[in-house]
């Protein structure tokens, strides 16, 4: 549990739930059709590019 600049209470994922959650996100990215990920690469991208942004802050605060 952390509480933020606000004083709100949120659940963060760990590190390890993080990474498992951007491989579960690459795998089903390649298993869409090609038109599937056509229309929702951007999506993909910025899934993958929150969950990358999470764990560079992580690693900038050294959470666990």
């Amino acid at each position: 549990m952390i509480t933020n600049q606000f004083g709100a209470i949120r659940h963060a994922m760990t590190k390890d739930e993080l990474n498992r959650l951007y491989h579960l996100v690459e795998e089903f990215e390649s298993d869409c059709t090609i038109g599937e990920h056509a229309y929702n690469s951007l999506y993909f991208a910025g899934i993958k590019t929150a969950i990358h942004q999470r764990l560079v802050n992580m690693a900038k605060e050294k959470r666990p």
